[in-house]
Protein backbone atom coordinates (compact mmCIF):
# COMPACT_ATOMS: atom_id res chain seq x y z
CA UNK A 1 0.00 0.00 0.00
CA UNK A 2 1.10 3.57 -0.55
CA UNK A 3 -0.09 6.93 0.67
CA UNK A 4 -1.22 9.56 -1.82
CA UNK A 5 0.63 12.85 -1.96
CA UNK A 6 -1.78 15.38 -0.49
CA UNK A 7 0.47 18.31 -1.37
CA UNK A 8 2.11 20.84 0.92
CA UNK A 9 -1.13 22.81 1.28
CA UNK A 10 -3.00 19.81 2.68
CA UNK A 11 -0.24 19.14 5.20
CA UNK A 12 0.02 22.74 6.43
CA UNK A 13 -3.63 23.85 6.32
CA UNK A 14 -4.87 24.97 9.73
CA UNK A 15 -7.13 22.63 11.64
CA UNK A 16 -10.68 23.79 12.38
CA UNK A 17 -11.52 23.22 16.07
CA UNK A 18 -14.86 21.41 16.30
CA UNK A 19 -17.06 19.79 18.90
CA UNK A 20 -19.67 17.09 18.40
CA UNK A 21 -22.14 15.58 20.86
CA UNK A 22 -23.46 12.03 20.89
CA UNK A 23 -26.85 12.60 22.48
CA UNK A 24 -28.12 9.48 24.26
CA UNK A 25 -31.31 8.12 25.76
CA UNK A 26 -32.54 4.74 26.95
CA UNK A 27 -35.11 3.42 24.47
CA UNK A 28 -37.43 0.42 24.79
CA UNK A 29 -34.85 -1.81 23.10
CA UNK A 30 -31.73 -0.31 24.63
CA UNK A 31 -29.39 2.60 24.06
CA UNK A 32 -30.34 5.11 21.36
CA UNK A 33 -28.47 8.10 19.94
CA UNK A 34 -29.79 11.11 18.06
CA UNK A 35 -28.33 11.41 14.56
CA UNK A 36 -28.88 14.02 11.87
CA UNK A 37 -28.37 14.11 8.13
CA UNK A 38 -26.35 17.05 6.84
CA UNK A 39 -28.26 19.11 4.30
CA UNK A 40 -27.22 18.54 0.69
CA UNK A 41 -26.09 22.15 0.44
CA UNK A 42 -23.85 21.93 3.52
CA UNK A 43 -20.22 22.82 2.94
CA UNK A 44 -19.02 19.79 4.92
CA UNK A 45 -20.34 16.20 5.11
CA UNK A 46 -23.30 16.94 2.80
CA UNK A 47 -25.81 14.07 2.88
CA UNK A 48 -23.93 12.27 5.64
CA UNK A 49 -25.45 10.77 8.78
CA UNK A 50 -23.59 12.48 11.63
CA UNK A 51 -23.84 13.50 15.27
CA UNK A 52 -24.84 17.11 16.01
CA UNK A 53 -21.78 19.33 16.04
CA UNK A 54 -19.71 21.95 14.32
CA UNK A 55 -16.96 24.52 14.60
CA UNK A 56 -15.93 25.91 17.97
CA UNK A 57 -16.31 29.69 17.69
CA UNK A 58 -14.14 32.37 19.37
CA UNK A 59 -17.23 33.44 21.34
CA UNK A 60 -17.29 29.99 22.95
CA UNK A 61 -14.12 31.03 24.80
CA UNK A 62 -15.64 34.21 26.25
CA UNK A 63 -14.88 34.43 30.01
CA UNK A 64 -18.33 35.96 30.58
CA UNK A 65 -19.91 32.88 29.02
CA UNK A 66 -17.67 30.63 31.09
CA UNK A 67 -18.97 32.44 34.14
CA UNK A 68 -22.34 30.93 33.29
CA UNK A 69 -20.89 27.41 33.55
CA UNK A 70 -21.77 26.31 37.07
CA UNK A 71 -20.60 22.69 37.05
CA UNK A 72 -17.22 22.80 35.27
CA UNK A 73 -14.28 25.21 35.32
CA UNK A 74 -11.34 25.58 32.94
CA UNK A 75 -8.94 23.53 35.09
CA UNK A 76 -11.31 20.57 35.32
CA UNK A 77 -12.14 20.89 31.62
CA UNK A 78 -8.42 20.69 30.80
CA UNK A 79 -8.04 17.64 33.05
CA UNK A 80 -10.94 15.92 31.29
CA UNK A 81 -9.47 16.61 27.88
CA UNK A 82 -6.13 15.29 29.16
CA UNK A 83 -4.26 18.00 27.31
CA UNK A 84 -3.12 21.57 27.69
CA UNK A 85 -5.15 23.17 24.96
CA UNK A 86 -4.11 26.79 24.58
CA UNK A 87 -6.66 29.45 23.61
CA UNK A 88 -8.16 29.75 21.12
CA UNK A 89 -9.95 27.62 21.94
CA UNK A 90 -9.36 26.88 25.58
CA UNK A 91 -10.46 23.60 27.20
CA UNK A 92 -13.80 24.97 28.38
CA UNK A 93 -14.51 26.41 24.93
CA UNK A 94 -14.67 22.90 23.45
CA UNK A 95 -17.41 22.01 25.96
CA UNK A 96 -19.34 25.25 25.44
CA UNK A 97 -19.07 24.81 21.68
CA UNK A 98 -20.54 21.34 22.04
CA UNK A 99 -23.47 22.70 24.08
CA UNK A 100 -24.14 25.44 21.53
CA UNK A 101 -23.94 23.13 18.52
CA UNK A 102 -26.19 20.57 20.19
CA UNK A 103 -28.80 23.26 20.82
CA UNK A 104 -28.52 24.72 17.32
CA UNK A 105 -28.74 21.38 15.50
CA UNK A 106 -30.81 19.19 17.83
CA UNK A 107 -32.78 21.72 19.90
CA UNK A 108 -31.53 20.24 23.17
CA UNK A 109 -30.13 22.71 25.69
CA UNK A 110 -27.78 21.49 28.40
CA UNK A 111 -28.61 24.20 30.92
CA UNK A 112 -30.24 24.60 34.31
CA UNK A 113 -32.42 27.26 35.87
CA UNK A 114 -32.56 27.44 39.63
CA UNK A 115 -30.67 24.15 39.82
CA UNK A 116 -33.15 22.23 37.65
CA UNK A 117 -32.87 21.23 34.02
CA UNK A 118 -34.47 23.71 31.63
CA UNK A 119 -37.82 22.39 30.42
CA UNK A 120 -40.43 23.92 28.12
CA UNK A 121 -42.70 26.15 30.19
CA UNK A 122 -40.26 26.14 33.10
CA UNK A 123 -39.98 29.91 33.37
CA UNK A 124 -38.30 30.33 29.98
CA UNK A 125 -39.53 30.81 26.40
CA UNK A 126 -39.94 27.65 24.35
CA UNK A 127 -36.65 26.04 23.43
CA UNK A 128 -37.63 26.24 19.78
CA UNK A 129 -38.19 29.99 20.12
CA UNK A 130 -34.79 30.43 21.74
CA UNK A 131 -33.11 28.29 19.09
CA UNK A 132 -34.76 30.34 16.32
CA UNK A 133 -33.44 33.56 17.87
CA UNK A 134 -29.96 32.04 18.04
CA UNK A 135 -30.14 30.97 14.39
CA UNK A 136 -31.34 34.40 13.30
CA UNK A 137 -28.54 36.11 15.18
CA UNK A 138 -30.86 38.28 17.27
CA UNK A 139 -29.16 36.86 20.37
CA UNK A 140 -26.05 34.85 21.16
CA UNK A 141 -25.58 32.08 23.71
CA UNK A 142 -24.34 34.49 26.38
CA UNK A 143 -27.29 36.80 25.86
CA UNK A 144 -29.68 33.87 25.92
CA UNK A 145 -28.22 32.65 29.22
CA UNK A 146 -28.33 36.11 30.79
CA UNK A 147 -31.82 36.95 29.59
CA UNK A 148 -33.25 33.70 30.96
CA UNK A 149 -30.99 33.39 34.02
CA UNK A 150 -29.57 30.07 32.84
CA UNK A 151 -26.51 28.14 33.96
CA UNK A 152 -24.85 26.10 31.23
CA UNK A 153 -24.01 22.49 32.13
CA UNK A 154 -20.73 21.49 30.45
CA UNK A 155 -20.20 19.07 33.31
CA UNK A 156 -22.95 16.93 31.77
CA UNK A 157 -20.66 16.18 28.84
CA UNK A 158 -18.44 13.08 29.01
CA UNK A 159 -15.34 13.28 26.82
CA UNK A 160 -15.47 10.31 24.46
CA UNK A 161 -13.13 10.67 21.47
CA UNK A 162 -10.72 12.94 19.61
CA UNK A 163 -10.34 12.73 15.84
CA UNK A 164 -8.25 14.81 13.43
CA UNK A 165 -8.94 14.77 9.69
CA UNK A 166 -6.21 13.03 7.65
CA UNK A 167 -3.49 15.23 6.19
CA UNK A 168 -4.51 14.55 2.59
CA UNK A 169 -7.92 16.20 3.01
CA UNK A 170 -8.21 19.86 2.00
CA UNK A 171 -10.54 20.92 4.85
CA UNK A 172 -9.34 19.48 8.14
CA UNK A 173 -11.13 19.32 11.49
CA UNK A 174 -9.80 18.82 15.01
CA UNK A 175 -12.90 17.35 16.65
CA UNK A 176 -13.62 16.45 20.25
CA UNK A 177 -16.60 14.13 20.71
CA UNK A 178 -18.68 14.17 23.89
CA UNK A 179 -21.53 12.09 25.29
CA UNK A 180 -24.64 13.71 26.77
CA UNK A 181 -27.90 12.25 28.04
CA UNK A 182 -31.17 13.85 26.92
CA UNK A 183 -32.37 16.07 29.82
CA UNK A 184 -35.80 15.18 31.21
CA UNK A 185 -38.67 17.06 29.60
CA UNK A 186 -36.76 17.99 26.44
CA UNK A 187 -37.11 16.63 22.90
CA UNK A 188 -34.58 16.45 20.09
CA UNK A 189 -35.47 17.96 16.71
CA UNK A 190 -33.21 18.66 13.73
CA UNK A 191 -32.89 22.30 12.71
CA UNK A 192 -33.99 22.12 9.05
CA UNK A 193 -31.15 24.50 8.18
CA UNK A 194 -27.85 22.65 8.22
CA UNK A 195 -29.59 19.31 8.72
CA UNK A 196 -32.41 17.86 6.63
CA UNK A 197 -33.57 15.18 9.07
CA UNK A 198 -32.94 13.77 12.51
CA UNK A 199 -34.00 10.69 14.46
CA UNK A 200 -33.23 8.44 17.39
CA UNK A 201 -31.55 5.19 16.37
CA UNK A 202 -29.94 2.30 18.14
CA UNK A 203 -26.25 2.42 17.15
CA UNK A 204 -26.46 -1.04 15.61
CA UNK A 205 -29.43 -0.02 13.47
CA UNK A 206 -27.57 3.03 12.18
CA UNK A 207 -24.71 0.78 11.10
CA UNK A 208 -27.17 -1.69 9.54
CA UNK A 209 -28.65 1.13 7.47
CA UNK A 210 -25.18 2.05 6.31
CA UNK A 211 -24.47 -1.53 5.25
CA UNK A 212 -27.79 -1.63 3.35
CA UNK A 213 -26.82 1.53 1.49
CA UNK A 214 -29.51 3.59 3.22
CA UNK A 215 -27.11 5.94 5.03
CA UNK A 216 -23.69 7.45 4.43
CA UNK A 217 -21.09 7.56 7.21
CA UNK A 218 -17.65 9.05 7.63
CA UNK A 219 -15.00 7.01 9.51
CA UNK A 220 -15.38 8.67 12.95
CA UNK A 221 -19.16 8.23 12.92
CA UNK A 222 -18.85 4.57 11.93
CA UNK A 223 -16.28 3.82 14.63
CA UNK A 224 -18.11 5.71 17.39
CA UNK A 225 -21.43 4.07 16.52
CA UNK A 226 -19.66 0.70 16.75
CA UNK A 227 -18.34 1.63 20.20
CA UNK A 228 -21.74 2.83 21.41
CA UNK A 229 -23.31 -0.44 20.28
CA UNK A 230 -21.31 -2.24 23.00
CA UNK A 231 -23.22 -0.48 25.79
CA UNK A 232 -26.63 -1.44 27.10
CA UNK A 233 -27.70 2.01 28.26
CA UNK A 234 -26.66 5.65 28.60
CA UNK A 235 -25.28 5.16 32.11
CA UNK A 236 -22.94 2.40 30.93
CA UNK A 237 -21.76 4.52 28.00
CA UNK A 238 -20.95 7.47 30.27
CA UNK A 239 -19.14 5.21 32.74
CA UNK A 240 -17.01 3.80 29.92
CA UNK A 241 -16.23 7.31 28.67
CA UNK A 242 -15.09 8.46 32.12
CA UNK A 243 -12.91 5.37 32.56
CA UNK A 244 -11.26 5.41 29.15
CA UNK A 245 -8.06 7.18 28.16
CA UNK A 246 -8.88 9.04 24.98
CA UNK A 247 -6.29 8.57 22.24
CA UNK A 248 -6.05 11.19 19.52
CA UNK A 249 -6.80 9.52 16.20
CA UNK A 250 -5.18 11.06 13.14
CA UNK A 251 -5.82 8.41 10.48
CA UNK A 252 -3.19 7.79 7.81
CA UNK A 253 -4.61 6.79 4.47
CA UNK A 254 -3.23 3.99 2.33
CA UNK A 255 -4.25 2.42 -0.96
CA UNK A 256 -3.29 -1.03 -2.26
CA UNK A 257 -2.72 -1.92 -5.91
CA UNK A 258 -5.93 -3.96 -5.88
CA UNK A 259 -7.93 -0.85 -5.00
CA UNK A 260 -8.42 -1.69 -1.32
CA UNK A 261 -8.02 1.36 0.90
CA UNK A 262 -7.41 1.63 4.62
CA UNK A 263 -7.22 4.24 7.35
CA UNK A 264 -4.47 3.37 9.82
CA UNK A 265 -4.70 4.46 13.47
CA UNK A 266 -1.98 4.98 16.10
CA UNK A 267 -0.85 1.57 17.32
CA UNK A 268 -1.07 -0.08 13.90
CA UNK A 269 2.12 -1.85 12.80
CA UNK A 270 2.38 0.40 9.73
CA UNK A 271 1.16 3.68 11.22
CA UNK A 272 4.64 5.23 11.30
CA UNK A 273 5.63 3.83 7.93
CA UNK A 274 6.70 0.54 6.44
CA UNK A 275 4.78 -2.30 4.87
CA UNK A 276 1.15 -2.33 6.06
CA UNK A 277 0.98 -6.05 5.27
CA UNK A 278 3.78 -6.99 7.65
CA UNK A 279 2.87 -8.94 10.82
CA UNK A 280 1.99 -6.89 13.85
CA UNK A 281 -0.85 -5.09 15.59
CA UNK A 282 -3.79 -3.98 13.49
CA UNK A 283 -5.62 -0.72 14.28
CA UNK A 284 -7.25 0.22 11.01
CA UNK A 285 -10.45 0.85 9.12
CA UNK A 286 -10.47 -1.07 5.84
CA UNK A 287 -12.77 -0.20 2.95
CA UNK A 288 -14.04 -3.31 1.17
CA UNK A 289 -16.69 -3.15 -1.54
CA UNK A 290 -17.30 0.45 -0.59
CA UNK A 291 -18.01 -0.31 3.09
CA UNK A 292 -15.97 0.22 6.24
CA UNK A 293 -14.69 -2.73 8.24
CA UNK A 294 -12.83 -2.10 11.46
CA UNK A 295 -9.83 -4.38 12.04
CA UNK A 296 -8.34 -4.54 15.54
CA UNK A 297 -5.89 -7.31 16.40
CA UNK A 298 -2.65 -7.81 18.35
Amino acid sequence: MSAPDGGEGARTKALIPSASVLLLRDGPDGLETFVVVRHRRSSSFAGMLVFPGGQVDPADDDPALHGRCADLDADEAARRLASRVAPPPGPLAWHVGGIRELFEEAGVLLARKGGDWVVPGGGVPSLEEMRRALHEGSIDLLGLARENDLELAPGALSYFAHWITPEQVATRFDTRFFLATLPPGQEARHDGRETSSGEWLRPGEAIARYRRGEAQLVPPTFVLLSELARHADASAAHAAAVAREVTTILPRWFSAPDGTTAFLYPGDAAYDGGDPDRPGPRRRLVVRDGLFEEVVAD
